[in-house]
């Protein structure tokens, strides 16, 4: 199990980009859902040596270098110490990747303001210019223009046709539109914040839990081959 474990942990360290933040994410997320496996090997690597033991003659348990107990335990001191150290990691990351994401929402929103600010300035234009609302009459009637073209020109038609029959309409529809791009805003960023609040305190949670046993493991597996090598 635990070298299993460890070549697992190798595995998904494949292929290594540590430079990136989302590498370094799914990396240690997935550590930490796997971070148990070798958690109960060592457990029961312990718990097995208790067993084998508990009858024999006291200088039988003493350490050895070869004993498989003492490398067990430095293991787990060694796992402890990374889970320990993705705590900090993590949380940063998530922050990065968090900001990363409002963002690309801010930039969204900025790009849909545009757009909406060039369409309100094409409806103004041909609601001021007969010229251009004959031009694109002329465009949609021409047969020429096909596809999602001549559905966006007649939907353009349709609304400034609306237009001219209440004027008023345009300020109504440019506030009641911000106030929507605003809302769809606020609620992408209130998710990304969190998605970034729910993962980081899971991850960065349980492997702290994780750092914590390990190092009980290690520090309870080396007090015992201690005891036994003084007895």
């Amino acid at each position: 199990m635990l070298v299993s474990a460890v070549f697992d942990y190798i595995m998904l360290a494949i292929p290594f980009n540590i430079g990136q933040t989302e590498w370094q994410l799914n990396f240690v997320g997935q550590m930490v859902d796997q971070g148990i496996r070798p958690l109960v090997g060592l457990c029961l690597l312990s718990v097995g040596y208790w067993i084998a033991n508990r009858h024999n003659d006291p200088s039988d348990a003493r350490f050895k270098f070869t004993d498989i107990r003492f490398w067990g335990m430095i293991l787990a001191s060694i796992l402890g110490l990374i889970y320990l150290l993705f705590v900090p990691v993590h949380l940063n990351n998530v922050r990065l990747a968090t900001d990363q994401a409002l963002q690309q929402i801010s930039q969204k929103a900025t790009q849909a303001e545009a757009q909406v600010a060039q369409q309100v300035q094409q409806f103004e234009s041909i609601l001021k210019n007969d010229q251009q609302y004959k031009e694109l009459e002329q465009a949609i009637a021409s047969g020429q223009v096909q596809g999602e073209q001549l559905v966006r020109l007649q939907t353009i038609k349709q609304q400034i046709d609306a237009l001219k029959q209440n004027p008023q309409a345009l300020p109504q529809q440019i506030e009641q539109t911000k106030a929507k791009l605003q809302e769809d805003r606020k609620k992408a960023e209130d998710q990304a914040r969190a998605d970034g609040v729910k993962i980081g305190t899971r991850t960065g949670l349980t492997s702290l839990l994780l750092s914590i046993a390990y190092v009980l493991v290690s520090w309870t597996g080396l007090k015992t081959i201690r005891d036994g090598q003084n007895g």
